[in-house]
């Protein structure tokens, strides 16, 4: 785990860390170093008339963060970004919270949100590529999330770096259209399958990501009550 000073002191971070191409094993020497975290805002900040924003954006260094509430109410919508840093190493997990979430990670996969946010993601980079010009890294983004989210409901778990042969494919695929077609096929199609056979339950668990958030925000709670 790394020094926390690199995440912002004002916030009370109780996971963190690399995430993207970093993470993935896709970077460049080009590619910058990004972060994101959860923080767990003070109870009596969400009583008052201007609760504290639940998502920030941060640079220099560039990271994320989302406020513990909103992060697990996306985690349950299985959005990929948020799943990634449930997985990745942690270079801050040292809390009560940090801990909460890691341990009850894979229970917030479900299988018919899962199959819909990962392959609607994929779509979404293909449109972004069309209108940002960015062509080979929509594409490389598209073949990943489809990898990742057929591993996801094969596995039950994220796997945020493919293996090296993996990464090696969906390099060379997205160099050319040609390529990119043909491996957009066969990981669309695998996805299917996956989505077809896959154990996971098929709604999200919201009853646990209740127990989840109550339980972080009581000990917060009877924590600086006892202080």
């Amino acid at each position: 785990m790394t020094d926390e000073y690199v995440y912002p002191d004002k916030f009370k971070v109780v996971l963190g860390g690399i995430v993207g191409s970093q993470a993935q094993g896709f970077a460049t020497k080009a590619s910058d170093t990004d972060r994101g975290f959860v923080f767990v805002a003070p109870p009596l900040d969400l009583l008052g008339l201007t609760p504290p924003e639940p998502s920030v954006q941060l640079h220099d260094p560039d990271m994320w963060g989302h406020e513990i509430g909103k992060f697990i109410r996306l985690a349950l919508t299985c959005n990929p970004t948020i799943l990634e840093l449930l997985w990745v190493d942690h270079e801050v997990c040292s809390s009560y919270a940090g801990r909460m979430l890691v341990m009850h990670r894979a229970q917030f996969l479900s299988a018919h949100v899962l199959y819909g946010a990962y392959k609607g993601y994929a779509k979404q980079q293909i449109v972004r590529a069309e209108a940002e010009h960015r062509t080979v890294k929509a594409r490389r983004h598209c073949l990943r999330l489809l990898l990742q989210g057929a591993q996801a409901l094969r596995d039950g778990y994220v796997t945020v770096k493919p293996s090296s042969m993996w990464v090696t494919n969906i390099r060379t695929a997205s160099e050319t259209s040609e390529r990119f077609i043909e491996l957009y096929t066969h990981l669309a199609e695998d996805l299917d399958d996956a989505y077809a056979s896959t154990k996971l339950p098929a709604e999200p668990d919201r009853e646990m990501g209740e127990f989840v958030l109550r339980q972080i925000r009581k000990h917060v709670i009877d924590r600086e009550t006892a202080q």
